[in-house]
């Protein structure tokens, strides 16, 4: 099971809805306004990907394993 702490800036509503939207989907828990705690039998390699197609360009995610290893980040 994978354990990830995300953290994300959004810009747009909209992109913050579809965000919001596939982190509640995924059984993420919002632990403040724009970090995420999210225990899952998906993988970083698939969550993180996924979560990048949703965001825009000018968009800020950070995926954390539990290890402390940054999975992949988007600044």
């Amino acid at each position: 099971m994978a354990r990830l702490v995300i953290g994300c800036q959004l810009g747009k509503p909209s992109t913050a809805a579809r965000a919001v939207s596939a982190l509640e989907s995924w059984g993420a828990v919002r632990l403040i306004q724009s970090l995420w705690l999210l225990s899952t039998r998906l993988d970083g390699p698939y969550v993180c990907p996924a979560l990048q197609d949703i965001v825009e360009e000018q968009d800020s995610v950070v995926f954390e394993l539990d290890e402390g290893s940054v999975v992949r980040q988007k600044e």
